[in-house]
């Protein structure tokens, strides 16, 4: 959910305002809490989703568009999926690009979150190229796991001055978009800071609400 939510904020701030269809390639655990949080990030009318193993596809779909109340159709490739939508998601953990650049349209903005290792990639070069805005969760993690860049940016590390921190578009130091034709891009790999910040949530409602229970763990007390 912690994930899902990142790409919630990352498509609140980098998407245009009026995007209102979708699409994504993976059908697991993660592309549920995708879908899930960037549907509160817009208003969403529908959406195509792609996976390689037809029946799990087609329980996502039937699952999705019950929980978000939105269509939620598959698609018969990748490609069918991204072509068109203003905003793609790819959450799968292949060691190959899944989407390419050519497919994406003027003013589209991806959430890449399935690949976390070097030799893993979700992205080709051109969609990486095409993107105008860069944004990732942290830049020097990113140099370790980014596949995507690491390969992108292999014959011009200094392509990596221009990648940029969410949390400084948040902040407002940044702009997510300075036109509605860029493309851009939200390279998502997680960093405990979020993992702090979901925790600090819960024990405040947990607090608030009287839930939960007080445990002595090394001679101080700890919330459970």
């Amino acid at each position: 959910m912690r994930t899902g939510a990142a790409s919630g904020i990352a498509t609140k701030y980098m998407a245009r305002a009026e995007a209102r269809t979708a699409g994504i390639v993976g059908t697991g655990a993660q592309a549920r809490t995708q879908l899930e949080a960037i549907s509160h990030a817009r208003k969403l009318e529908s959406i195509r989703a792609f996976g390689r193993d037809p029946a799990r596809r087609a329980d996502f779909c039937r699952e999705m568009t019950e929980r978000l109340g939105l269509p939620v159709m598959p698609a018969a490739s990748a490609e069918e999926a991204v072509r068109g939508v203003e905003i793609v998601i790819t959450a799968t953990n292949s060691v190959n690009p899944v989407v390419c650049g050519a497919w994406l349209a003027p003013g589209t903005h991806l959430n890449a979150v399935g690949s976390n290792l070097p030799q893993r990639r979700e992205l080709d070069d051109d969609a990486v190229a095409r993107a105008a805005i860069v944004a990732v969760d942290s830049i020097e993690q990113s140099k370790m796991e980014s596949g995507e860049l690491i390969h992108a940016y292999a014959a011009d590390p200094s392509r990596w001055n221009k990648v940029v921190e969410v949390a400084e578009i948040v902040s407002g130091k940044r702009p997510g978009r300075t036109s509605a034709g860029e493309i851009t891009l939200f390279k998502s790999n997680g960093i405990a800071t979020w993992d702090i910040a979901a925790a600090a949530r819960v024990l405040e409602r947990a607090e608030k609400e009287g839930l939960g229970r007080r445990l002595e763990l090394g001679g101080s007390q700890r919330s459970a």
